[in-house]
C-alpha cells in the first residue's frame, strides 16, 4: 500500500484540523511534496538537525513536529543558520516537515488532554473554550 504524505496530512487534520490553529501560527507541510511517497515517518517535539539526521539514518523521509520550524518568513536558506541549516539538510535529503502546532493543542483529545491523562487529572475542561475546541485544559480536583 502506498501512502503520500498528503493521505498522512489528511489523517491529522481529520483529528486536528488546520481550521483551529491560531492566525499567527505556520502548522501544516512546512518542507516537501504533498505527492512524495512516505517510506517512513519520525515523530519530534522540534525539527533541529539532529533530527534530520536521525531520520536520514533510519530512511525516513517525513518529520511529523508539534512545532514549526517556521513561524514567520525568513530570507534565506543556507546552513549559515541553524533553521536554514535544517531545511537545507532537509531538502537536500528530500524529507518533507510537517507541523502540527495550536490545531492539535485546541482539540479535545490533543496534546493537553494526554498530558493531563498522565497526570491522572480528572474533571477537565477546555480552557479558553471555543465551541469544542480551546487552549489547553483545567482540572477542578485531584481523584
Amino acid at each position: 500500500m502506498e501512502i503520500k504524505v498528503n493521505d498522512v496530512i489528511m489523517a491529522i487534520e481529520e483529528f486536528a484540523p488546520a481550521s483551529l490553529q491560531e492566525s499567527w501560527d505556520n502548522s501544516g507541510l512546512i518542507v516537501g511534496s504533498k505527492s512524495a511517497l512516505v517510506r517512513k515517518a519520525l515523530l519530534s517535539l522540534d525539527c533541529t538537525l539532529e533530527v534530520v539526521n536521525e531520520a536520514k539514518e533510519i530512511g525516513a523521509n517525513l518529520i511529523i513536529t508539534h512545532h514549526p520550524i517556521i513561524f514567520k518568513g525568513i530570507k534565506q536558506i543556507t546552513d549559515e543558520s541553524v533553521i536554514g541549516k535544517v531545511i537545507f539538510e532537509a531538502i537536500k535529503a528530500d524529507i518533507a516537515i510537517y507541523s502540527c502546532h495550536t490545531n492539535i493543542d485546541k482539540v479535545p483529545d490533543g496534546v493537553s488532554c494526554l498530558l493531563a491523562e498522565r497526570l491522572n487529572l480528572k474533571n477537565r475542561e477546555i480552557l479558553g473554550k471555543d465551541g469544542d475546541s480551546g487552549y489547553g485544559l483545567w482540572y477542578r480536583d485531584w481523584e
